[in-house]
């Protein structure tokens, strides 16, 4: 069937693909979200210039509505937050087992 309710969203990995990546600190994408994992290094490099995308608290960015990721929509979604963190605790475990 092709009628998918919105509820149901979320809950199964079927047509779900997730991007795990490393730089500073852990993060997690998917097609509408970002979520970057608290780091203990440095937010910005002075000598290039650069933001390193490392921050003491929790990211999350809506990457339709926020390119650029100016935008930390953590605290508006923690039930995302939660996901997205277990996703990456559960990559985590895979590595160390």
């Amino acid at each position: 069937s092709s009628d998918v309710c919105s509820s149901d969203l979320g809950k199964t990995k079927i047509g779900r693909e997730y991007v795990i990546e490393q730089a500073g600190s852990l993060s997690v994408s998917n097609s509408e979200w970002k979520y970057i994992a608290p780091g203990n290094g440095p937010a910005y490099n002075k000598l290039t210039n650069t933001e390193l995308g490392n921050s003491k608290l929790p990211q999350l960015y809506n990457l339709k509505k926020d390119k650029g990721e100016k935008l930390n929509l953590a605290d508006k979604y923690p039930d995302k937050v939660k996901e997205l963190q277990a996703i990456l605790d559960k990559e985590k475990n895979k590595n160390n087992d």
